[in-house]
């Protein structure tokens, strides 16, 4: 195999689902935190720059909506996450994870179980990311 270092085939990224899910998505959000939320986002784009460097890929996590988009855009501009998406340098992974509780227990099985949402299935497997995108360009373009 030789020493060379081996060279990652993709990176995943929850940073920016947690801003987007404890600021964006989170109306009781104070205010007073702004500043802090858009040194986060700044940071966060320093890394995701950074991990294109040192992977071929990054995939994003996305609980809900898709704000991780939004804020790809912010920081890339429209046209270099359309290029990003375009070279399949980037991709969103709809989470649906659940933790289900059973009430009525039953005997040899722990009550807490993992679950699914079948949001995905309304969006489709690529739903999330083609979306998003098309949607946002065509409104940009209007």
């Amino acid at each position: 195999m030789g020493d060379s270092p081996r060279i990652p085939k993709g990176l995943f990224t929850t940073t920016l689902d947690e801003i987007a899910t404890a600021w964006h998505k989170n109306p009781r959000a104070p205010a007073s935190l702004e500043m802090s939320v858009g040194i986060a986002l700044a940071a966060e784009a320093f890394a995701v720059a950074e991990s294109l460097l040192l992977a071929p890929k990054v995939s994003f996590r996305v609980n809900g909506e898709n704000v991780v988009l939004c804020r790809l855009v912010d920081a890339f501009g429209v046209a270099g996450v359309e290029q990003l998406l375009e070279e399949e340098a980037i991709e969103f992974v709809l989470w649906r994870p659940m933790v289900l509780y059973m009430e009525s227990p039953l005997d040899g099985v722990f009550p807490i179980l993992a679950g699914e949402s079948d949001l995905g299935r309304a969006l489709g497997s690529r739903g999330i990311g083609r979306t998003g995108p098309e949607g946002l360009v065509a409104a940009a373009r209007a």
